[in-house]
């Protein structure tokens, strides 16, 4: 045997499917849900106490602009992770980024606890921790050779 043979090929474990898969979906109810507020104000207000619309209403473009950055960028790179695309890892980490500026904002300095009550902040608790776990595995996964 030479030692100049190739590596031998890593074979993808079912768990890695399972979770690429349910980040996918769980990204794609991100885009639809960025989608409904851009596509059907309407409807996507109708659910909306006058309070809560007002503070939608009130969010800087670039706030628009990162909160569209992010949950695309999520979903790209959950795409990505079914392709076992090595840059999954970058495009999560930007998404992250994006939504802990947007969560600074929203939280520390436009009263959204007080407009959207606790279950806003226990969901963005709940985005958060999607989007590290999802951060550290896609690179955990780069690292050992299974994204390319």
């Amino acid at each position: 045997m030479t030692e100049d043979a190739a590596p031998p090929v890593q074979k993808t474990p079912l768990w890695f499917w399972i979770v690429a898969a349910l980040a996918t979906l769980w990204n794609f109810f991100g885009v639809l849900d960025y989608l409904l507020s851009r596509l059907a104000p309407n409807m996507y207000a109708a659910q909306m106490t006058p309070e809560q619309l007002a503070y939608y209403q009130s969010f800087p473009v670039w706030f628009t602009v990162i909160w569209a950055g992010a949950v695309w960028l999520a979903f790209i790179a959950s795409m990505a992770l079914l392709f076992k695309s090595r840059f999954a890892f970058i495009l999560f980490a930007v998404s992250l980024a994006g939504f802990v500026i947007n969560s600074i904002y929203s939280f520390g300095f436009s009263g959204a606890m007080a407009v959207l009550g606790v279950g806003h902040v226990i969901f963005s608790l709940v985005i958060f921790a999607s989007l590290v776990a999802l951060t550290w595995f896609s690179r955990q996964w780069a690292q050992s050779g299974l994204l390319r």
